[in-house]
C-alpha cells in the first residue's frame, strides 16, 4: 500500500528500501519553467500591440506618432512582467527543491513539500494493482499529462510537473514500471478485471 507519511519517513531518514527510485525536484527546472512562460507572455504581449497598431495605422494616420508613448508603455508593462515572473521563478525554484518523486514496486507518487513540518498531502499517485490503463499525452501548451483508468472504470489525469526537468522521460518511466508490474502480475489483474 502506497502510505505517503510512511514513505516520507522513511525518504528523511534515509532508510529507503533499494526497491525504491527517488527523483528529486530541481530549483534550476523551475526558473527555467518560470522564465519559459515569461517569454511566452512577452511575444504574445510584443505579436498584440504590433498588429493592433498595424492595424489602426492605416484607419488613424496619428497612430503613428503614438508609438513612443506605446512603445514605453509595453516597456513598464514587460518590466513588471519580469518582476512578477522572477517573483514566480523563485517561489517555483522553492517548490521544486522541496518535491519528491517516488518509484515503488506496487506503484508511484509524487510527494510535495517534503521537509516541510505540515507537509502536502500526496499531490498524485498511481496503485499499478488498481489501474487497467495508463497512457502518454502531450497537449499543445507543452503539458505532459498521464491519462489513468482504473479497475473501477474511474478516469483521471496527472499533468507532470515541470520540476524534475524532462517530463517526458519522467512519464515514460512513469509507463514502463506500470507494464513491467502488470507484465510480472499478468495472472492476477486478469483476474481482477474479470470479476
Amino acid at each position: 500500500m502506497l502510505n505517503s507519511d510512511e514513505i516520507r519517513r522513511s525518504i528523511l531518514q534515509g532508510q529507503m528500501p533499494d526497491t525504491w527510485r527517488v527523483v528529486r525536484g530541481s530549483a534550476l527546472s523551475g526558473i527555467i519553467y518560470a522564465l519559459f512562460i515569461f517569454c511566452l507572455f512577452c511575444v504574445a504581449l510584443s505579436l498584440a500591440t504590433t498588429i493592433v497598431l498595424f492595424g489602426f495605422s492605416a484607419l488613424l494616420p496619428t497612430a503613428i506618432e503614438q508609438w513612443t508613448t506605446i512603445w514605453i508603455d509595453l516597456l513598464k508593462y514587460l518590466g513588471f512582467t519580469l518582476f512578477l515572473s522572477m517573483t514566480i521563478a523563485y517561489v517555483q525554484a522553492r517548490r521544486a527543491k522541496d518535491a519528491i518523486m517516488v518509484f515503488l514496486p506496487e506503484g508511484c507518487l509524487e510527494l510535495l513539500n517534503v521537509s516541510s513540518t505540515r507537509p502536502v498531502p500526496t499531490q498524485h499517485a498511481i496503485r499499478y494493482a488498481q489501474t487497467s490503463s495508463l497512457r502518454l499525452h502531450v497537449n499543445i501548451v507543452g503539458n505532459v499529462i498521464l491519462n489513468v483508468q482504473t479497475h473501477d472504470n474511474m478516469h483521471y489525469q496527472w499533468v507532470l510537473n515541470p520540476y524534475y526537468g524532462n517530463r517526458v522521460d519522467l512519464a515514460q518511466d512513469i509507463l514502463i514500471a506500470y507494464t513491467t508490474y502488470a507484465m510480472l502480475h499478468r495472472g492476477t489483474l486478469n483476474e481482477r478485471t474479470s470479476e
